[in-house]
C-alpha cells in the first residue's frame, strides 16, 4: 500500500500453522460453518479457507460476490455461523441491514476482520446493527495471518496468539519500555506447549536484502509501529513509512485521523504528507462524510480544521483536507496512502 509490492515466501510449516493453531485456540462450534468473504488471494484460498477449514473438520463457503444483498443471501442458504472480513464489509453489510430494515442473520455467531481501517466508529455501528462484536485480528502476509486479536475485556487492544511473542523495539534494537512506542517485532514463544511452533516467512522473493532486514534468526521485525501496554497487550499505532515529518517533527498518521474522526458527520479518514518546499512534508487528509450532509457548511474542509484544532496542536492540523466520496483501497481493503497522497499532487 506505500510502495512496490513484495513477493512473500513461506515453508509448508508456516502455512498449515495458522490451521493448527486455530483448533486449539478456538473452541470448534457445532455446525460451525465459516463465510470467507476476502479476495481470492492464496492465502484466501489456501490459508483462512480450506485448508482451515480441513483441519478444524467444518465447512467453508467461498463469497461469490463482496455485494451485501449476495453476501447476507450466502449466510441464510448456507447457515453460516462465522464471517471472516475486511472492514468495508462491515460498513456495506450494516448498511444494507439499516437501510431495508432486515434483521441480522440468525444462524450468525461471529465475525473476525483485518484491523487495519476498523475505527471504533464503524465496529460499533456494526455491533448495534447486526448485534455482534467484529474480532479484530492483526497480521501480515509474513506471519503469514493474524498473529494477535482483539477480545470481550478491550476492544481497542490486541492478545498475542498463544504461539507467539509480540514486542516493541527503539531505534537501536533495544526493547522499548511499556507504553512506548516502537517497531513491532513478533517471534515465537519459547514456553509451554507452543513453543517453537510458529515461523515466520522464509523470505522475500529475489530481494535478499529486504529479506535480511526483516528477519533476525526466527524474529520478524515488521514496518509497523505498536506499544505494548501494563497487560501485554499491543495497540498498533501505524506504519513506519507512513509517519509525516513536518517541519522536524514526528506526525503520526493515526493521531490526526483519530482528531478528524470525533466529528459526528466524519465516517473514514486517511491522513499524509505530501512534499513541501519550506516544510519537508505537510500534513493533507482525505476525507468521507456522512452522504446526507455531503455538501453542508458543517462538513466544509474549513469547518474540520476547526475541529480538528480542538484535540490538536496547530502543527499537526493538516493545511488541507478535501471530501472523497471513497478511499482508494486495495483488494484486502487497506488504504493505499501512496494514491491519498496523488490527489493533492
Amino acid at each position: 500500500t506505500t510502495g512496490e509490492p513484495k513477493l512473500v515466501v513461506h515453508s509448508q510449516h508456516g502455512l498449515l500453522w495458522p490451521g493448527l493453531a486455530s483448533t486449539e485456540t478456538e473452541p470448534v462450534e457445532e455446525n460451525e460453518r465459516t463465510l470467507c468473504a476476502l479476495p481470492l488471494t492464496t492465502l484466501t484460498l489456501m490459508v483462512l479457507g480450506p485448508l482451515t477449514a480441513m483441519l478444524r473438520g467444518t465447512t467453508v463457503v467461498i463469497g461469490s460476490s463482496v455485494a451485501p444483498a449476495v453476501l447476507l443471501s450466502a449466510i441464510e442458504k448456507h447457515s453460516v455461523t462465522r464471517l471472516i472480513a475486511v472492514p468495508t464489509l462491515l460498513h456495506d453489510l450494516a448498511q444494507e441491514l439499516h437501510t431495508k430494515g432486515s434483521s441480522p442473520p440468525a444462524t450468525l455467531r461471529s465475525v473476525l476482520v483485518g484491523g487495519a481501517g476498523t475505527t471504533p466508529d464503524l465496529r460499533q455501528r456494526f455491533e448495534n446493527v447486526v448485534g455482534i462484536r467484529p474480532v479484530l485480528s492483526y497480521g501480515l502476509s509474513e506471519t503469514p495471518t493474524g498473529v494477535a486479536r482483539t477480545d470481550n475485556e478491550n476492544p481497542h487492544s490486541a492478545v498475542a496468539m498463544p504461539p507467539v511473542r509480540i514486542s516493541t523495539i527503539d531505534e537501536v534494537g533495544r526493547e522499548s519500555p511499556t507504553g512506548a512506542t516502537g517497531r513491532i517485532r513478533i517471534e515465537p514463544t519459547t514456553e509451554g506447549p507452543w513453543a517453537g511452533t510458529w515461523q515466520p516467512m522464509l523470505g522475500y522473493w529475489h530481494l535478499p536484502d529486504a529479506t535480511a532486514a526483516a528477519l533476525d534468526g526466527e524474529s520478524l521485525l515488521t514496518e509497523d509501529l505498536g506499544q505494548i501496554d501494563k497487560d501485554g497487550r499491543l495497540h498498533v499505532v501505524g506504519r513506519l513509512s507512513d509517519v509525516i515529518v513536518r517541519g522536524g517533527t514526528n506526525v503520526m498518521p493515526a493521531e490526526v485521523e483519530a482528531a478528524l474522526l470525533t466529528h459526528p458527520h466524519v465516517r473514514e479518514v486517511a491522513v499524509v504528507g505530501v512534499p513541501d518546499a519550506r516544510l519537508g512534508e505537510r500534513i493533507v487528509a482525505a476525507v468521507v462524510v456522512d452522504r446526507e450532509v455531503l455538501k453542508s457548511e458543517s462538513t466544509d474542509p474549513e469547518i474540520l480544521r476547526i475541529h480538528a484544532r480542538i484535540t490538536l496542536s496547530g502543527d499537526r492540523v493538516p493545511s488541507e483536507i478535501r471530501i472523497v466520496l471513497e478511499l482508494p483501497r486495495n483488494a484486502l481493503g487497506k488504504v493505499i496512502r501512496r494514491d491519498v497522497g496523488a490527489l493533492f499532487q
